[in-house]
């Protein structure tokens, strides 16, 4: 019967190909990311061709790139999307992956493909769109980007340190004293030596309450739809991938606190993942909210962050320039590369120049720049389903069409690079 709706259904678009009948009613599993994602919708855009090329889609749900690297291993799904940084820190799973571009495969072993040996020619290339990690933080903290972040955590750390130190020097201070004390039950002198103790003892406990309280974070939205399989240690969001693929580079970055925001709070009611992040991030003094997302035409950053007026004058997107970021490579290939986000003609309704009152000193921190990483993310498969196409260039042609179809989408035109 899902034979039968297959080639009626590519009767319905046209003329039915010897090659598309091959490939009738046999699913092509595709692991699309979470709904609403950047891969979701590149997804969507993709699906339409496929299944006027006679192909039954079967799309599969994970958390992020690293996910779909792990699905594609364990043939849960046959294509996917993924990031550059998800194979470079993926290294068993992303051996057995192959990189599509919209002309030819390419297998990320030795970066070729079977009818292309150029040495030159690898994965990195071979991008369907980019992503640009985006550090949105309340304007009460004293940071203007990443390192300020990285030492603001750093004295943080220290002074609770400090004030621990001295907590438990005094403890053993009044510990000595009880022994005393219990030895000279009748000495005032003893009693009020312990007394004062204590009083410096809760005060310094009130002082580590205070540094807590000053302590910046890096704040994560909890995926509710995630698999009861699925953990943020083993399987992170894509925000959590990212963060830890920059600690692996900068291992001191590893100090700062993160935390994660229950999205199903009453407060946010009726929200959507951005709006709740940036309302964590308002509340929160101390809070910085790190995503990574497509910039342009129908995104947060592009489309709505304008008209979000409460968030205005309490939010702002700070740097993450930090050099140590862009040491990894593939092939000789960055894998993250840095880009001024504030040069952007589409987002210049961002920047300083926004009237007094309405935007503050800006969402773009008020600078002449915002420096940050963007990453390449392409479309990968599983090498049983590489050695099916090597037998019929049909879907290849076919998942061509569709990657063009991404790549030339208004919603994924690139007004960073564009310009």
């Amino acid at each position: 019967m899902k034979q039968i709706h297959s080639l009626l259904k590519m009767m319905a678009v046209g003329a039915v190909s010897s090659s598309a009948m091959a490939f009738a009613g046999v699913p092509l599993r595709f692991c699309v990311g979470p709904e609403g994602s950047t891969y979701h919708k590149a997804y969507k855009l993709m699906e339409a061709e496929l299944l006027n090329a006679g192909f039954d889609v079967e799309p599969f749900e994970t958390s992020g790139p690293l996910s779909t690297l792990q699905f594609l291993d364990k043939d849960h799904c046959d294509v996917g999307f993924t990031r550059a940084d998800s194979m470079y820190f993926s290294a068993t799973l992303s051996s057995t992956a192959m990189v599509i571009s919209n002309n030819t495969l390419i297998n990320l072993d030795d970066g070729t493909s079977d009818r292309e040996r150029n040495p030159k020619k690898n994965v990195m290339s071979n991008e369907i769109f980019r992503e640009y990690a985006q550090l949105v933080c309340n304007r009460a903290l004293p940071a203007d980007d990443i390192k300020d972040l990285k030492a603001l955590a750093q004295k943080q750390m220290q002074d609770n340190d400090d004030l621990l130190r001295k907590i438990n020097k005094l403890q053993n201070e009044e510990i000595s004293l009880q022994a005393s004390l219990r030895k000279d039950p009748t000495s005032q002198s003893l009693k009020t030596k312990v007394a004062d103790v204590r009083m410096k003892i809760a005060s310094l406990t009130a002082s580590v309450a205070e540094v807590e309280k000053k302590t910046v974070k890096i704040l994560f939205l909890e995926e509710s739809n995630r698999d009861a399989n699925q953990t943020s240690m083993n399987d992170p969001t894509e925000a959590h991938e990212l963060w830890r693929n920059l600690i692996a580079q900068d291992g001191a970055y590893a100090r700062i606190p993160t935390e994660v925001i229950n999205a199903n709070q009453p407060m946010f009611e009726g929200f959507d993942r951005k709006q709740i992040m940036m309302q964590s991030v308002f509340n929160n003094p101390n809070g910085c909210y790190l995503s990574i997302d497509r910039v342009g035409k129908g995104t947060y950053l592009s489309d709505r962050i304008d008209s979000e007026v409460r968030f205005s004058k309490h939010v702002k997107l700070i740097e993450l320039n930090d050099w140590d970021f862009n040491d990894m490579s593939v092939l000789g290939l960055k894998v993250y590369e840095f880009v001024d986000l504030s040069g952007s003609k589409a987002l210049a309704n961002l920047r300083s120049t926004r009237p007094a009152g309405v935007w503050g000193t800006g969402f773009f921190k008020g600078t002449s720049s915002v420096e940050t990483l963007t990453v390449k993310s392409m479309l990968v498969a599983k090498p049983s389903w590489y050695r099916q196409v090597q037998k019929n260039p049909f879907l290849v042609r076919a998942v061509s069409a569709a990657i063009l179809k991404v790549k030339h989408s208004p919603d994924f035109t690139d007004p960073v690079l564009k310009n």
